[in-house]
């Protein structure tokens, strides 16, 4: 398999290449400003290159920018010129160190080296707007830190640096009375324009005044705690699954990615308890394949080229953030070319894709449109696995029109559909209980208003309406009776306002609500059989249409009584018509600034999270259920060692109340039972009794790309427990004691990249067969007396990538191969019982698998 994929990757860029050459570029010398016609006298003898620019410079008055890692400033030059053109001068020495030069927009000259000087250079687009109001800032300074040169910002907050040579560069946004920013990966392309919008936040100017160093680690919209930002750059070069949203957040403490698939466990929650946002509309899950019931799955549906940031929120976050107990995730798109059509081609082992963007109506708006097909139908039978089908499409695209300064409207669209089939025979012979189809469709679609309505304060108006559908077949492989029959659609219409509103240097104020009305269509069929402990579950069919209504308002007030010290109290308001519970949220934290490095933050508050429909549908005596909850402390301590260098330390605890338990599987936790049988089954009964409490501390260095070099490094120590009906004290699945990962990476030079992720975690917990039982009943029986107490072996997985990119004329070609789980580590990672066979079966992680990708852009 691997080698039919590697010539056909050679073919594909053969193809392209012999079309694209380097093509050498007229040196900028010859057009020249009048500046450099002046006539100057030089004389020195072996002397460093650097100090012949300062020379000419002090002679001419002409600045030349040059960024120090790309040209040796110690080189020895010699030159003998008098009554010399200054022109002819710059020729000489140039020729003697192979330099070239640059004029970047704004008359702004830039020494580079000679095998720089080709036609190969991008544009650098962008808008700074204030965080509070959304206003444009109006002479604000873009600066490229390599070479030092940039531009202002003009009347509407826009900015254009010209004439970039193409490679990766940071950015510095700097204004008065506002906090800087370095921007890191900015990837500069061949005849591309690259679009930025960021924001800026104010300094407050209260009591005595705290300068906050300027830093790499931008706040993430006020949160205080837990949270950390990923550029796309960031995601797609990890070595990871072909850039995919969910697994980069397993470097991060507290967060790990079960069995390397897409389900999600933070701070020892369950695979429900969180809650994903794309461009501010509620997603219920982002992933093909998705684990229904839960918020897992297979693979990404969103497209990492059109993605702009992802924030990730794994506890304490603020009031507007509801219906989520243990963490939000952020996913915000970038807007298309304003000013030209871009089209770019991807083959990687997540698929063929295709996707463009461009202008409307004269740089008003912009459009951007993608659509994707993978490959594992082919993969699976190149490795001669004829008897398993797995097929997923995504299309999507993002609309932005600025009707005014003050009024912009963006319109969404995602469609997702997956088709999985595993027949009887795959079954047999790998030991599985049942065999079957998976067909799931979905389709997001939402319009954003965002409206300034003050010289303080706008507000984002979010309308969207979600169609699910999900078509499940499942038969038992001992045989042939249906186990498990789904046929569910749900249409949600969604209504979410927010807004912000600054009154002073010491007070901001956010408040909104959202309202979500879902409309269910359920047909569903258990057949009945034993549970986990032996008991008999009756039949159960679900045939019904049930539409629920859900409301929630929130207020958030940061108050800052002086610079250092920052105080944000919130509350939210929930109701739930289904069950009709009511539910009030309070939420508080604070933050003090010992320095401009080093600050201390404490968190705490109350999380609610509505049970699946999944699971309420199942009896009318369910309506009775409790709302389960958590509480929330965190206390975090951060310090800047260097403007690039975060040390972050965090201690949390969470409290679980009104957990749902099922009697006959009293020593359970319910809402683990995805992680052991991949969905939630039939239940005949259950209470609202169910407790437990999630604790750790984590520990993280993070470094930015500022040079060469970036990574981060997370180190984890939690446990997590549950009491069961009886009032033990149990250990949970996920209760993995210890967690360490690091991820990060080199840049060789513009065109080579190396990148590394390890993860590592004590084994996950489980609980044995009662083998006579099991044998006797040819089902899975749990031994009762062991309830989670053994632990498979510690996981860990190492992972390498690397990246060539090719810079055309016009175009960018980017290659790259990646190798999964290198060492082919064997991973334990679930047991189980072969009903076929009648025997215990052990089920380990993925193999070693070699990935390769390719991205053309013209």
């Amino acid at each position: 398999m691997h080698s039919r994929i590697t010539v056909f990757i050679l073919v594909f860029f053969l193809s392209f290449s012999w079309q694209h050459t380097f093509s050498q570029q007229h040196p900028d010398l010859e057009k020249m400003p009048p500046v450099f016609k002046q006539n100057i006298s030089i004389s020195m003898k072996n002397v460093p290159f650097e100090n012949f620019i300062d020379k000419f410079i002090s002679e001419t008055g002409i600045k030349l920018n040059y960024n120090r890692s790309r040209i040796s400033l110690e080189q020895q030059i010699s030159i003998e010129m008098k009554n010399t053109e200054a022109i002819a001068v710059l020729r000489n020495v140039m020729e003697q160190t192979g330099t070239a030069l640059k004029i970047i927009s704004g008359d702004q000259y830039v020494i580079i080296p000679k095998s720089d000087n080709e036609n190969l250079y991008g544009k650098i687009r962008g808008r700074i707007v204030d965080i509070d109001n959304q206003r444009p800032l109006i002479g604000a300074n873009v600066l490229i830190e390599e070479y030092k040169i940039g531009a202002a910002t003009n009347l509407n907050g826009d900015f254009v640096i010209d004439k970039v040579p193409v490679g990766n560069y940071t950015l510095r946004l700097s204004y008065i009375g506002y906090q800087s920013e370095y921007i890191p990966d900015i990837i500069v392309k061949s005849k591309r324009t690259l679009f930025l919008d960021y924001e800026l936040k104010e300094t407050p100017l209260v009591g005595e005044p705290v300068i906050i160093r300027d830093n790499y680690f931008s706040d993430i919209d006020a949160q205080p705690v837990s949270a950390t930002s990923f550029s796309s750059e960031e995601i797609r070069r990890t070595a990871t699954f072909a850039g995919d949203i969910t697994r980069i957040v397993s470097v991060l403490p507290g967060a790990s990615i079960e069995n390397e698939g897409n389900h999600l466990v933070v701070r020892g929650g369950s695979t429900i308890e969180n809650k994903f946002y794309i461009d501010n509309i509620e997603v219920p899950n982002i992933n093909h394949l998705p684990v229904m019931g839960t918020t897992g799955g297979f693979y990404s549906v969103t497209n990492l080229d059109f993605v702009r940031s992802v924030d990730f929120n794994s506890g304490g976050f603020k009031s507007n953030y509801g219906n989520s107990l243990s963490s939000v995730m952020n996913i915000e798109l970038r807007e298309g070319n304003r000013e030209e059509n871009d089209f770019q081609f991807d083959l990687n082992v997540g698929g063929i894709s295709g996707q463009g963007e461009g202008p409307i109506d004269d740089g008003k708006g912009s459009w951007m449109l993608s659509a994707r097909h993978n490959f594992s139908d082919i993969v699976l039978m190149l490795q001669n696995e004829t008897n398993q089908s797995v097929k997923f499409n995504d299309v999507q695209g993002k609309l932005v029109y600025n009707i005014s300064p003050e009024h912009e409207l963006s319109i969404l669209n995602i469609f997702s559909n997956d088709d999985f089939n595993e027949n009887k025979n795959y079954a047999f012979n790998n030991y599985l209980n049942w065999y079957g189809g998976f067909k799931s469709a979905q389709n997001v679609a939402g319009i954003n208003w965002k409206f300034l309505w003050s010289e303080n304060g706008y507000s984002n108006t979010t309308i969207s309406h979600i169609y699910r559908n999900e078509d499940v077949s499942l038969y038992t492989a001992v045989n042939e009776s249906q186990r498990l029959r789904i046929n569910s659609s749900e249409s949600i219409l969604q209504i979410k306002n927010d807004n912000f509103y600054r009154f002073n240097d010491a007070g901001r104020v956010e408040f909104g609500f959202d309202l979500k009305l879902s409309f269910n269509d359920l047909n569903n069929f258990y057949t009945r059989g034993l549970d986990l402990f032996g008991n008999a579950k009756p039949e159960l069919r679900i045939v019904n249409q049930i539409n629920t209504f859900r409301s929630g308002g929130f207020l958030s007030f940061e108050w800052i009584p002086f610079s250092s010290l920052s105080i944000t109290p919130g509350v939210r308001l929930d109701h739930y018509d289904y069950n009709n519970n009511l539910n009030l949220s309070p939420r508080l934290s604070l933050t003090y600034r010992f320095s401009e490095s080093t600050s201390i933050t404490g968190s705490g508050g109350i999380y609610y999270q509505n049970l699946p429909f999944y699971i309420l549908s199942q009896s009318e005596e369910f309506k009775n259920l409790k709302t389960p909850f958590a509480y929330h402390a965190v206390l975090s301590f951060s310090h800047l060692f260097a403007d690039d260098l975060k040390l972050t330390i965090e201690l949390y605890k969470k409290l679980y109340r009104d957990l749902p338990v099922d009697p006959n599987l009293y020593s359970l936790y319910l809402l683990d039972e995805a992680l052991i049988q991949l969905f939630y089954d039939n239940h005949e009964t259950l209470v609202s009794k169910g407790s437990g409490e999630a604790e750790g501390i984590e520990i993280m260095l993070q470094k930015k790309l500022s040079d060469n070099f970036y990574g981060a490094v997370s180190l984890s120590f939690l446990g997590s427990r549950y009491r069961d009906l009886n009032g033990a004290w149990r250990k949970r699945i996920v209760d993995t004691d210890l967690m360490f990962a690091f991820e990060g990476g080199y840049k060789l030079d513009r065109e080579w990249e190396f990148s590394i992720r390890f993860n590592y975690s004590g084994g996950l917990r489980y609980t044995p067969f009662d083998i006579n039982k099991s044998i006797a009943r040819q089902s899975s029986i749990m031994d009762i007396n062991k309830i989670n107490a053994l632990r498979f072996p510690d996981f860990n997985i190492l992972s390498v990538r690397v990246d060539k990119r090719f810079h055309f004329t016009g175009s960018n070609l980017i290659v790259y191969f990646s190798v999964w789980n290198i060492f082919d580590r064997v991973n334990e990672t679930w047991n189980g019982w072969s009903e076929v066979w009648n025997t215990e079966v052990e089920y380990d992680h993925f193999s070693i698998a070699p990935i390769f990708g390719i991205e053309f852009e013209f």
